[in-house]
């Protein structure tokens, strides 16, 4: 053993060590970096974003009114383009911008959440993924294989971030009016204070009955939806953080 006052402690080792520890904490964030999610709009998404047909509804967004009926209608039109995807998940499918969805003309929830954020970046609004998963208690356990997994988007809103749904054509604004975060909603669905006419339509069934975790700006646990395939979250950093 070696004590900390010794020569070769001071000169040698704790400067080695100091340096090894700084060049494996270098190797980790670079190796996290280069699987982080570019949500850059590119010419590609606009072309296809415009087949949507939305630009009446958000070309001009003035108020939270017009907010509303912009997101609303991103949300109706990508459901009308698009068939339902609740189980259409398939193995082996790699890509998922939304090119690829639009190509292929089927996918996931992911896929779905995709489409919607990148269209609604395209008008304007700031927008994150939330992860959420079936867990009742620490939210390191969506590190488990086989959980149970689904993939929505919440919206900034000039009355703050606002749930958008993937598969089931909701929306976070209860009948007064008031906006709900993915928070919100699991405290309501716990307490009872939420219900199938909260939202005018009945509570989708992967929202987990409130018993769940989540996870914004993370894309992916594999690593496996965007190039360059690293086994390694996929994560919107400027978004990331675990649900309160």
């Amino acid at each position: 053993m070696f004590r900390r006052g010794t020569r070769l402690f001071r000169r040698v080792i704790w400067p080695w060590g100091v340096l090894l520890g700084m060049g494996a904490f270098l190797m980790v964030a670079v190796f996290l970096s280069a699987n982080g999610v570019d949500t850059t709009v590119t010419d590609q998404d606009r072309e296809i974003i415009a087949k949507l047909g939305v630009d009446d509804s958000c070309g001009q967004i003035d108020d939270h009114g017009d907010e509303m009926e912009c997101i609303s209608q991103v949300q109706a039109a990508i459901y009308e383009r698009y068939p339902s995807t609740r189980d259409a998940f398939v193995k082996g499918v790699t890509d998922h911008r939304v090119a690829d969805y639009d190509a292929r003309g089927y996918g996931s929830c992911y896929d779905r959440a995709t489409f919607i954020e990148q269209a609604l970046r395209h008008y304007g609004f700031d927008v994150r993924r939330v992860a959420i998963f079936k867990s009742q208690s620490s939210p390191l356990n969506y590190l488990k294989p086989g959980i149970r997994s689904h993939a929505l988007s919440e919206v900034k809103t000039s009355k703050g971030w606002m749930v958008v749904e993937s598969i089931d054509p909701l929306l976070g604004v209860d009948r007064r009016g008031r906006i709900y975060t993915m928070g919100d909603i699991r405290q309501g669905l716990r307490e009872g204070s939420i219900d199938d006419d909260t939202f005018g339509l009945a509570i989708p069934e992967d929202f987990f009955d409130g018993e769940f975790v989540y996870v914004y700006g993370l894309h992916s646990r594999h690593g496996y939806f965007f190039e360059p395939h690293l086994p390694v979250p996929e994560i919107d950093w400027a978004h990331f953080g675990f649900g309160r």
